[in-house]
């Protein structure tokens, strides 16, 4: 049996600390962890012990995380964002360069999965494309997100890496953080 390891950008950029002044909007599970967790975690991906970066998006109503901490439900919207977090987490700091954010978003889980036309541009393979500009830089907006979920702790959070262009089976399905089709989202 296969076994794989993989890990979430909000464990790469958020520590225990951080709970005490998000609240419900950092309550993730597994909860997060010590700096010096976060420190092996990012090791590992640079040793590539870790060979799989997820979202781990986990959108809730916004009466749901308003609840006490004990009740609300575990989980971050950051589907939209999960590139530009990653990029902050690991390519600015060096940890990781884009073909390898390539290869741990995409190529490595598809691969982990057995889905043989997914994760590489091929031909002859699905065309499930996201077009990032590297050096787009821009705030985070949880009121802007498309989701549905805005329970996210990154509002404001300057990030890099934002994604211009979503194709799923050669049809443009997001342009600029929008939706153009509905049928995918």
């Amino acid at each position: 049996m296969p076994v794989s390891a993989d890990v979430t950008p909000h464990h790469l950029l958020l520590i225990e600390d951080d709970v005490l002044g998000l609240g419900t909007e950092a309550k993730v599970k597994p909860p997060l962890r010590s700096l010096e967790d976060q420190k092996a975690l990012k090791e590992g991906i640079k040793e590539g012990v870790i060979s799989i970066l997820a979202s781990d998006h986990a959108p809730h109503p916004s009466e749901d995380k308003s609840r006490s901490f004990s009740e609300a439900p575990f989980g971050i919207s950051n589907l939209e964002i999960t590139v530009p977090l990653y990029a902050k987490a690991l390519i600015e700091e060096g940890i990781i360069n884009w073909v390898e954010l390539w290869e741990k978003l995409s190529y490595n889980p598809a691969l982990f999965l057995g889905l043989d036309n997914k994760g590489i541009l091929e031909e002859g393979r699905d065309a499930d494309i996201t077009i990032v500009d590297p050096g787009t830089r821009k705030r985070v907006e949880v009121s802007n997100f498309e989701s549905q979920g805005k329970n996210c702790p990154f509002e404001n959070w300057s990030l890099p890496g934002w994604p211009v262009y979503t194709i799923v089976d050669g049809r443009i399905v997001m342009a600029e953080g929008s939706i153009v089709e509905s049928e995918f989202c």
